[in-house]
């Protein structure tokens, strides 16, 4: 990164007027405060310029900024920062409510909402890396955030592509082309958009949408029920997407993966022991083909979920002549 800033020394009155003019010209307007130290330092450094900006700041003591509506009527920038935090921690407070976002962490924020944010140290000194994005790239790659009102906080670490592809641009300087910027710019909103959509789908995903979801994967876990090792990792494969989406996705209906295997096994060995076309077929078979490894698990978890075994529920059901649609009531998790 290229420097663009830099401040040693305890005369808080040049500070505020120098990096203030800074945050003004690179960001957007608003009131610029510091706390007084015997000696304060501060650096400022640029990686790209368009069509994102990436900057990098470092400072030893800590440093708040408020943007009110005042600052907002004179200065309309509707640019999106994503804040990336390294070190220390940032407090934000909004008329939504206060946030935190620690080191490892980061937010997205709207400047066309009054906010109040602190930059705080570890101890030692506070460093984060802001993404300045203009409305219409953030609405390109980001549309389904692009109407956030409350800051959403994200563990962007715990995303290694991702946190190489900033690492890489922090260490760029300022002298790239136009054309190189704008495909580094590119990978980096696409690969933020993938961590984002990775997170938590609540917030990024319509009724319809999580429904659209949900169906897809229980179509899979259909599909694959004959694989006693269906887990997670196997899930994510087969359904292109990450464990922790599907673990959210299936939480939003108020279920776990575990539970809708078990669940949808236990259905599977129902059908088809009362199919005419299986009643030739042993129910030790029957259980191998819906995944169980055991016959004894597979018969103590079909009585407790449909209160009989399965020999006594094909006798009932041939008996009576129809398919009992008991549904399993049966708590997946003892399995």
């Amino acid at each position: 990164m290229k420097e663009i800033y830099q401040f040693s020394g305890t005369d808080f009155g040049d500070l505020l007027g120098t990096f203030g003019a800074l945050v003004r010209r690179e960001f957007f307007d608003g009131e610029l405060r510091a706390n007084v130290r015997e000696q304060f330092s501060m650096t400022v450094e640029k990686a790209i310029s368009h069509p994102i900006t990436l900057i990098r700041v470092v400072s030893n003591s800590t440093v708040s900024y408020r943007r009110g509506w005042d600052h907002i009527r004179s200065n309309r920038s509707g640019v999106r920062v994503i804040r990336f935090v390294r070190r220390g921690h940032v407090e934000f407070v909004r008329s939504s409510g206060n946030i935190t976002i620690n080191s490892g962490e980061c937010t997205i924020l709207d400047s066309s909402i009054p906010f109040h944010v602190k930059s705080v140290t570890d101890g030692e000194l506070f460093e984060m890396v802001l993404a300045i994005v203009p409305a219409h790239l953030f609405i390109r790659y980001l549309p389904f955030v692009s109407n956030f009102e409350d800051l959403v906080v994200f563990n962007y670490e715990d995303h290694k592509v991702f946190e190489k592809i900033l690492n890489y641009l922090c260490d760029l300087d300022d002298n790239i082309s136009a054309k190189m910027a704008g495909l580094l710019s590119d990978a980096f909103l696409e690969s933020f958009s993938e961590v984002i959509k990775d997170i938590n789908p609540h917030i990024l995903y319509s009724d319809r949408q999580l429904i659209r979801e949900l169906s897809y994967i229980r179509d899979k876990i259909s599909d694959n029920l004959q694989y006693s090792s269906l887990d997670g990792n196997k899930m994510a494969s087969l359904c292109g997407i990450s464990m922790r989406k599907i673990y959210y996705i299936l939480e939003s209906e108020g279920t776990t993966l575990s539970k809708e295997i078990w669940r949808m096994r236990l259905e599977r060995a129902r059908d088809l022991i009362t199919s005419i076309d299986m009643a030739h077929i042993d129910i030790r078979e029957i259980a191998f083909k819906v995944g169980f490894k055991d016959a004894s698990h597979f018969s103590r978890s079909f009585k407790e979920a449909f209160g009989k075994s399965p020999k006594q529920f094909r006798k009932d059901a041939i008996a009576v002549g129809h398919i009992d649609t008991i549904q399993p009531t049966l708590d997946m998790a003892r399995l």
